[in-house]
């Protein structure tokens, strides 16, 4: 009953303050008193631009005196009941008194229970965080073993695979140099085959259990009992390394292609696809990268003392043909699993780390001016033939993600970098640009002979400037010259040939529109003829 009484009052209150006297001024409008954003120093900014600062502030005290009228009417119509409130709540306190007592009982059973699940709660934090800690300290006790079981067991592995290796070793020895020399005609025998693809399968099985050695050794590096162990797991994998690396090497030279998968499976088991690429390279591609790389110079050696034409222009072509021929010819079942996309050999960069690689580095030892851009002729062609090269090898590829392997491997960057396009370039423009500079400063309105004008189309170039803008044109887009790789710089200089053109024109036009003295005069800074050729111009 207070509330509403409280509430009945302040709704009259707001009432009587929104309630504009009869005496109030229209401007003064009471209504923005009450908005949320009202500011006192915005409202009488506003009012004096039209009513005078004294007038405001008497129409404001008017206002005030009128609203504290209202209020005191307001508060006393309703003051009877305010004051007959008390006498309504007699017994009130007693009442409060009778209902605290319980309300007390229930809070401290409450408070009780609280501090018992708050207790229980703690216990059961503690007993889970003992129990988090022994299982922590469990899977660290078998992290630990594991370690060492695991050390020891490549270590075992490897003795025992060494041991074998060995002995197999002496009992080839012991066969006598009669076999030995059968062998070395025939090749090497099945049975030999057979203890090769076995061993190089037992290394893949040792490569397996090092690699989860090394994985363990990982997870447990910040434990000072596997730190212990790292020179043990070092030399472990060092021991496989080297066996590894053997084993390949010999699978290679064999021929042994099975074998040499199981060596490569190793290595990327071990994560160390780098070192099968390096065995490849050496047992492999390097060897016979080598051997053709000597024959071909041998050639085009024995071709240029010989008095004939020199070959060395296409001696790049000769070497890629040889060792995409030789390498299908002689490792075509290895090439194909390598480059199939499903073999799980994926993870060697056949083309671009061994292949590419192993051609650049011995073409730039055995053959290095093949790159060099001082005969343009012969660099062009070594140029499409190293493109060539890098096509083919796109061509053995599986798949798309192999292709874009090869084309951003460090490989075939350094491929790139060796063809100075720039220089080559350079060469040509100076070449080109050069004769038609000479012949357009030659003579002006040069005739060419009627049996060798040329025909170009309908017409037929009868200027010899002409006809040496249009052999310019020619060359610089003839398959001898023109590379994809510079189509900007071979379009620019036929445009600038070709303004050049005009520009002769130009000067040929001007002078022949000048009397004959003037031509002569204006040509006598140049050659005797050009002034005789422009007087005539102009005199005809």
């Amino acid at each position: 009953m207070a509330q509403h009484t409280a509430a009945a009052e302040d709704g009259r209150a707001t009432s009587v303050a929104v309630q504009k006297p009869a005496a109030v001024p229209v401007w003064l409008a009471p209504e923005r008193f009450e908005a949320a954003d009202f500011s006192p120093d915005v409202c009488v900014a506003d009012l004096r631009r039209y009513v005078h600062l004294p007038t405001v502030k008497a129409e404001l005290q008017t206002f005030l005196l009128h609203l504290k009228n209202k209020l005191v009417e307001a508060i006393n119509e309703d003051f009877g009941d305010y004051i007959a409130l008390s006498s309504r709540l007699t017994g009130l306190e007693g009442a409060v008194v009778r209902m605290r007592q319980p309300l007390v009982d229930i809070q401290v059973k409450l408070c009780a229970v609280e501090d018992s699940v708050k207790a229980e709660l703690q216990e059961l934090q503690q007993g889970l965080q003992r129990r988090q800690d022994a299982v922590a300290a469990r899977s660290t006790l078998e992290l630990m073993q594991e370690v060492a079981a695991s050390t020891g067991k490549v270590e075992k592995l490897l003795q025992e695979v060494g041991q074998q290796q060995t002995a197999a070793l002496s009992r080839t020895a012991a066969t006598g140099a009669a076999r030995a020399t059968a062998e070395s005609s025939n090749g090497i025998s099945s049975s030999s085959n057979e203890q090769l693809d076995n061993h190089c399968r037992i290394l893949e099985r040792v490569a397996g259990e090092a690699a989860r050695l090394l994985y363990l050794a990982e997870r447990g590096k910040q434990l000072a009992f596997v730190k212990t162990l790292e020179r043990r797991v070092m030399g472990c994998r060092m021991n496989l390394d080297k066996q590894l690396q053997a084993a390949l090497l010999a699978a290679l030279r064999a021929h042994n292609w099975s074998a040499a998968v199981h060596c490569l499976r190793g290595y990327l088991e071990l994560g160390e696809p780098g070192r099968a690429e390096e065995g490849l390279r050496a047992g492999l591609v390097g060897p016979l990268v080598a051997d053709i790389v000597t024959q071909v110079k041998r050639q085009s050696t024995a071709a240029a003392g010989g008095g004939q034409r020199d070959s060395s222009s296409s001696a790049l072509a000769q070497v890629v043909d040889q060792v995409l021929a030789r390498l299908r010819s002689e490792a075509g079942p290895l090439l194909s699993q390598l480059c199939a996309a499903g073999s799980g050999l994926s993870g060697i960069d056949l083309l671009g780390a061994v292949l590419l690689a192993e051609v650049s580095q011995a073409v730039a030892e055995g053959m290095p001016g093949v790159f060099s851009p001082g005969n343009p002729s012969a660099f062009h062609q070594n140029y499409l033939a190293g493109q060539s090269l890098l096509d083919q090898l796109e061509g053995l590829a599986g798949s798309r993600a192999a292709v874009e392997r090869l084309r951003g491997s460090s490989a075939a960057a350094g491929w790139a970098k060796r063809w100075n396009l720039a220089v080559y370039f350079s060469l040509v423009y100076q070449d080109i640009a050069g004769n038609f500079e000479a012949a357009a400063k030659a003579s002006q309105l040069q005739l060419v002979e009627p049996e060798q004008q040329q025909q170009l189309g309908a017409y037929r170039l009868q200027l010899t400037i002409s006809s040496s803008l249009w052999n310019s044109l020619q060359r610089a887009l003839s398959p001898d010259v023109f590379l994809l790789q510079l189509a900007d710089r071979f379009t620019k200089l036929c445009a600038q040939l070709l303004v050049r053109y005009d520009t002769w024109l130009l000067d040929v036009l001007q002078h022949s529109q000048q009397p004959p003295q003037q031509a002569a005069a204006a040509a006598g800074a140049g050659s005797p003829a050009a002034a005789g050729t422009a007087a005539g111009v102009a005199a005809g």
